[in-house]
């Protein structure tokens, strides 16, 4: 298949999606309001993980340098975050496509508007001297599969890389900055305010079998009204059959970051306040499963100079 083809859904997978979601259940065997558990893989060097949530995969890479800091804010550092979204995700992600490029910036806005925008990362504690010396941290994320909920895997992975990661730790003598190997000194973890975790909802509007059968691409016109039904975590199927997407991205304080809607199954404020509170409950378990993965992986690391 040639890539940035977008294979052809099947009328009868569109027919099975409808009739499992009118029957309380998912084409992949889910309940309706079931998510995929997500498993951590760290790399040997800190700020690096792989996430996987299903068959979706996210690579997600921290480095940091030093640099200068912009005039008017001479105590802050700098988060700066690239998404590389291409054939490897899959067969219809061409970087060479517009509709991919557009795709690449819009996860860069979101991650951009839920990482650094909201603070994530304390930017003054990453200051060296004032005025002439900051850790600029870069943060870079990989989509290696796209099998559904790309943003929600690509937060998860970037606030593990950040929560990860460990710079430099340094020494100033008067105005001369001495930035230490950790073979010197044992690197530092980032100060960072929260963690915000993103959840997906595909939206379904529920017909008749015979009328869901007439559109069986993403983004098809509804036919007639029905009642809607959000999927959380849409697999790859579901993410190309939903006739909307809402995002919600908050963290374990319920302290809500981003909120995005787009589609044209529409959604009252009952369902969008119900919607961030079923949330709210998976976050929390997120946040869990974060801290245990990164305290395991500490566990196996040793933190003598000269290991790392």
């Amino acid at each position: 298949m040639p890539v940035g083809t977008i294979p052809d859904v099947s009328l009868a997978e569109v027919d099975f999606v409808y009739a499992a979601l009118a029957s309380g259940i998912r084409e992949d065997g889910r309940a309706i309001d079931d998510f995929r558990q997500p498993s951590f893989r760290f790399g040997s060097s800190w700020g690096n993980v792989e996430v996987t949530l299903g068959e979706t995969k996210v690579l997600a890479a921290v480095s940091s340098s030093v640099v200068t800091p912009r005039d008017g804010r001479p105590y802050e550092g700098f988060l700066n975050i690239q998404c590389e979204l291409g054939a490897m995700a899959g067969a219809q992600y061409d970087p060479n496509t517009r509709s991919s490029l557009e795709e690449e910036a819009r996860f860069e806005r979101v991650l951009d508007k839920t990482l650094r925008r909201s603070d994530v990362v304390d930017k003054e504690a990453l200051c060296l001297v004032a005025g002439k010396q900051v850790f600029a941290i870069n943060l870079a994320i990989h989509f290696l599969n796209g099998a559904g909920s790309l943003i929600s895997a690509a937060v998860l992975a970037g606030i593990v890389a950040l929560r990860h990661y460990r710079r430099p730790d340094f020494t100033v003598i008067g105005s001369d900055v001495t930035i230490h190997s950790p073979s010197e000194r044992v690197p530092i973890p980032l100060a960072m305010h929260h963690l915000p975790f993103s959840l997906e909802y595909a939206l379904f509007r529920l017909r008749s079998a015979k009328a869901a059968t007439s559109g069986a691409t993403k983004g098809s016109a509804a036919m007639g009204e029905g009642r809607v039904v959000a999927v959380p975590d849409p697999s790859l199927l579901e993410d190309r059959l939903a006739e909307g997407v809402f995002i919600a991205i908050l963290n374990a304080h319920r302290e809500v970051c981003v909120l995005e809607k787009g589609g044209g199954a529409p959604i009252d404020a009952d369902m969008v306040l119900a919607l961030l509170s079923r949330a709210a409950v998976r976050v929390e378990k997120l946040h869990e499963q974060v801290e245990i993965a990164l305290k395991d992986d500490l566990k196996t690391r040793s933190l003598a100079l000269g290991a790392f």
